[in-house]
């Protein structure tokens, strides 16, 4: 076996540089600006959390519910969703809830008035009794047969003019006082037809008009004409045109000292314009329930809830747009 030797040989040319490369420094340096976003990221969330309050809030314009105090069937709908009204304007018509017998006459009147007749009737006879009696004694020569004979129970008078005088002022008296009797009669007459007579004043015998209380416009319907309402149950919505707006705001109670009247937030409505609220009360969001909510023999804490009103009353037309649209809102705590 033959070995062969072989001679090395030393390079001393310059090996050169490695190819730069330029897509992964651009990678590192994605990566840098990542993780420095994630960090300013972290120091923002803690620092916002800290410091101001951000939650979202609905507009709530103030509505009024229109219902019957009676139920029955809808007659009439004179206005539908989105109509404006004005104050007066006849709204709805309710039919009556049941059949009622019709008020009885008032008896008690026509007494009195077929009484006030039968004394004036007395009251006639009366004076045309006087009339005669100032005849004899004016002409007592004159007085034919006939007379005397209608009068023979005076007969006595005719020869006796003092009798006669005093039965003149017998029957002038007489007659003052049933002139009195039926002024009298005529006074507790008219007082009796000022009297409303009701048998039955049940408002559900009867249909009832609902008029609209003030300016303003439908903002809903629950019901369409010949339908039936229950007693109490709401058959429209309607809105003022001055009716209050206000965002209404849910926030934990440990917040309670970041909703304090008069404590200022700023709202983003849904087309991104910017507004300035305050707030004008605070009450818990459990108010509205009769009774309190329990879980597991633990009571149920309730929220915080806050009303705000806009700082610049120039908008509230503004707010009104979104009723019921949920809006961000930003404080600080």
């Amino acid at each position: 076996m033959k070995l062969h030797q072989k001679k090395s040989y030393l390079v001393s040319q310059d090996e050169g540089h490695p190819e730069r490369r330029k897509w992964p420094r651009f990678t590192q340096l994605l990566y840098f600006l990542f993780i420095l976003f994630i960090f300013l990221y972290v120091i923002y969330f803690f620092f916002a959390r800290s410091f101001y309050l951000k939650t979202d809030g609905i507009i709530e314009v103030s509505k009024q519910r229109i219902a019957a105090t009676h139920g029955g069937k809808i007659e009439q709908f004179t206005v539908a969703q989105g109509d404006r009204f004005k104050a007066g304007d006849k709204l709805a018509v309710i039919g009556a809830a049941r059949f009622c017998s019709p008020p009885a006459a008032d008896t008690r009147s026509a007494q009195l008035a077929f009484t006030i007749k039968d004394e004036e009737i007395e009251l006639s006879g009366l004076l045309k009794e006087f009339a005669l009696l100032k005849r004899i004694q004016a002409q007592p020569a004159r007085i034919d047969a006939g007379i005397r004979r209608a009068l023979e129970l005076n007969a006595p008078l005719l020869q006796n003019p003092q009798a006669e005088n005093i039965k003149m002022l017998e029957k002038q008296n007489e007659i003052d006082i049933q002139r009195l009797r039926i002024a009298n009669l005529n006074e507790r007459l008219k007082l009796q037809r000022n009297v409303a007579v009701t048998v039955n004043n049940d408002p559900s015998c009867s249909a009832e008009i609902i008029s609209a209380p003030f300016d303003g416009y439908v903002f809903s319907t629950t019901f369409s004409q010949n339908e039936v309402s229950n007693r109490g149950e709401t058959i429209m919505t309607i809105v003022a045109d001055n009716a209050e707006v206000n965002i209404e705001i849910y926030l934990e109670n440990d917040l309670f000292a970041s909703a304090q009247p008069q404590q200022t937030f700023d709202i983003t409505l849904p087309n991104g314009e910017s507004s300035k609220a305050v707030v004008s009360e605070i009450f818990s969001s459990a108010i509205t329930q009769p009774e309190r909510a329990w879980n597991n023999y633990k009571p149920v804490i309730p929220q915080l809830k806050a009303n705000l009103v806009p700082v610049d009353k120039s908008d509230v037309e503004l707010w009104k747009q979104y009723d019921r649209y949920s809006v961000d809102v930003k404080g600080i705590k």
